[in-house]
């Protein structure tokens, strides 16, 4: 994974449209960290006997971890002390282990009363497939409003 900066920023610096991107590589090991993390011990996600008689047929990252890699992509493009509104999120193919996941951020919309941006962010599979589409709002906290 790539190291991004946190840098101020403010409201003026972004327009619709503007892009980041960021790959992530899900592996057993980030998987089963997140896993005990967040308490998520289904079975579909570190046991592969139990997986091979799924329809995934091997393990699969958890949908919130997808979704949480994302998220290492927006903090960081929105800058320090940005504050997430909502964020709404779709898991529309398995991320499995080893798979590498091309995260692209867009702002789609500027709110300027308040300074909230609306931004989608569509998460892509190293063979093309796209495994998650998230919407989501923050607030650029560089106004007291």
């Amino acid at each position: 994974m790539t190291e991004l900066a946190y840098v101020p920023k403010t409201f003026d610096m972004f327009h619709v449209g503007d892009k980041s991107e960021l790959d992530f590589l899900f592996t057993r090991e980030n998987v089963k960290e997140f896993a005990e993390v967040t308490k998520d011990f289904n079975p579909l996600h570190q046991d592969d006997e139990f997986a091979a008689k799924t329809m995934f047929k091997e393990c699969i990252a958890e949908g919130f971890f997808t979704a949480s890699a994302a998220a290492a992509l927006a903090s960081p493009f929105f800058g320090i002390g940005t504050v997430n509104l909502g964020t709404t999120f779709w898991c529309t193919a398995p991320v499995r282990f080893n798979d590498t996941v091309k995260f692209v951020l867009e702002v789609t919309e500027l709110f300027e009363e308040k300074h909230n941006i609306s931004y989608t962010i569509t998460g892509t599979r190293q063979d093309g497939v796209v495994v998650l589409k998230l919407d989501g709002q923050v607030k650029i906290m560089d106004k007291k409003k």
